[in-house]
């Protein structure tokens, strides 16, 4: 991707195993009706992954000196909130 993408900044939207599973509980963003792949252990198996491939990437970015932003994400904050919570966070 380097050879193709000059990329300034990474942001990383981080929570708990605990929130995540929270946020599909409540289905914050209204779009969680009818999945079959939302089980805690299903969730986990996702989030191990997620883990495993999106980790060496950050600091891939980080040795080559891109700013990473990281949003805390919480069960509660909309897509919105997110959104103001990103533009907030200083590089």
């Amino acid at each position: 991707m380097d050879a193709i993408v000059d990329v300034q900044t990474v942001i990383r939207l981080e929570s708990s195993s605990e929130t995540v599973l929270a946020r599909i509980g409540t289905n914050v963003g209204g779009d969680r009706a009818d999945r079959t792949d939302d089980d805690p252990a299903a969730v986990e198996r996702k989030l191990e992954i997620y883990h495993a491939r999106s980790a060496p990437l950050v600091e891939h970015y980080r040795r080559q000196g891109v700013t990473i932003l990281t949003v805390q994400v919480t069960a509660e904050m909309t897509a919105s909130q997110v959104y103001e919570a990103l533009c907030a966070t200083q590089p």
